[in-house]
């Protein structure tokens, strides 16, 4: 069992609380009809202080800590970059949006880099917070708590069916990673909370969803295994995605496989008029292929696909690849190898628990990412930050620095 802070003395309760703060201001609901406006001068304030914290003590992190922010930064901008590239305007939700990403790298870069222990289980509790009112907010409101302009019902407390999962994945890894630090092990604890994430996708009826959270739980069960501790590298599990996505995408092989989609999933091969956007997607893909198109909301994405249906529109392609050639072209991507050669390099030959269990939720995401552009995962991209606390010298570790 690591050694733990004691968070009992008052210095510690202070950390804890603030921590509490910043969780609620960094882990957003995805329900529109909660989040907005009310959390962009919390994220300023937050983003203004966590620089200047950043400015004053920044020869107190090591390089690989601060060559990863800026490798992560750069990859961020990009997106921001390539819009202007492409004629379009920076407005108000567009800046609001990047101070969030420039405030959630500097939190999972850096803040953590400290104090982890306290840190993490403050994140923790926020997330079991979040994750018990979209639950109940799923029994009492079985259909919804209301309609979208794009949706017509299915959205609670963390969004759309298919969006939950992507709060779902962030919090599960934060919690294990507190279950581990505190008991050395997922207790009975975890395993009630493991419970709820389990209801949670069942009652939703998402069965992407579903299909991630087992995984998870089948990866969490044998993440002992020297075979699986091995081949734990962000760059063989992104490697292995983008292969199947160009299959699926642009070759169709799952034709190949119709029978079996149909009978384990209950979908047809074209997974619910997926691979019409997929078509028009790539087209619009190749006419942008090094820069892509840049950042856009579901408003501009509607635009440029254009690409309508009798029930409403597509505003994004259903497939993280996709989207990610046509937000950042082949660069963006190329931004993601390199990020993922670093820190596998970084772990490589010693990876402990919470570097495994940080791979097993970017395996996740990549599922996820297979029939959905993850449009309403912000913590996707800046927790590969979490990196830099683990321990330079016992990899794997949390950093428990006092």
């Amino acid at each position: 069992m690591l050694n733990i802070v004691d968070y009992n003395n008052r210095k510690t309760n202070s950390i804890f609380y603030l921590w509490l703060l910043i969780g609620f201001i960094i882990i957003r609901p995805t329900s529109a009809c909660i989040s907005g406006s009310l959390y962009n001068y919390p994220t300023y304030i937050l983003f203004a202080v966590s620089s200047l914290y950043i400015y004053k003590n920044f020869r107190i992190f090591d390089k690989k800590c601060k060559t990863l922010y800026f490798m992560l930064l750069l990859t961020s901008l990009w997106l921001f970059i390539s819009r202007l590239c492409n004629g379009y305007s920076m407005n108000l939700a567009m800046f609001s949006y990047l101070f969030y990403t420039l405030t959630l790298l500097n939190v999972f870069c850096f803040l953590l880099y400290k104090n982890t222990y306290v840190k993490i289980r403050a994140l923790s509790y926020v997330f079991i917070f979040y994750i018990v009112i979209n639950f109940v907010s799923i029994v009492l409101y079985p259909k919804g708590l209301y309609a979208s302009d794009i949706y017509d019902g299915n959205i609670w407390i963390l969004g759309y069916k298919n969006q939950i999962v992507r709060t779902l994945l962030p919090a599960m890894t934060i919690v294990a990673f507190y279950s581990f630090a505190k008991f050395g092990m997922l207790g009975w604890k975890f395993n009630i909370f493991m419970l709820l994430v389990v209801l949670t996708v069942l009652l939703i009826g998402s069965s992407t969803s579903l299909v991630v959270v087992f995984l998870m739980m089948i990866l969490y069960f044998i993440r002992q295994n020297k075979r699986i501790k091995k081949y734990s590298s962000l760059t063989l599990a992104f490697g292995i995605y983008l292969a199947i996505s160009i299959g699926i995408v642009f070759f169709e092989v799952q034709y190949y496989f119709a029978d079996t989609i149909e009978e384990v999933f209950s979908k047809d091969a074209d997974f619910s008029s997926r691979i019409v956007v997929w078509s028009v997607a790539a087209e619009k893909f190749l006419s942008s292929p090094i820069i892509g198109y840049g950042f856009h909301d579901s408003g501009e994405w509607i635009n440029i696909l254009d690409l309508i249906y009798s029930w409403g529109s597509f505003s994004h392609p259903h497939n993280f690849v996709l989207y990610s050639l046509l937000q950042g072209g082949l660069v963006y991507i190329l931004f993601f190898i390199i990020v993922f050669l670093y820190i596998d390099r970084r772990v490589a030959g010693n990876k402990g628990t919470y570097a495994v269990l940080l791979v097993f939720m970017y395996i996740g995401f990549f599922i996820e990412g297979l029939m959905e552009s993850l449009t309403a995962a912000p913590l996707f991209f800046p927790m590969l930050g979490l990196f830099t606390t683990i321990n330079g010298k016992e990899y794997g570790e949390l950093n428990f620095r006092k």
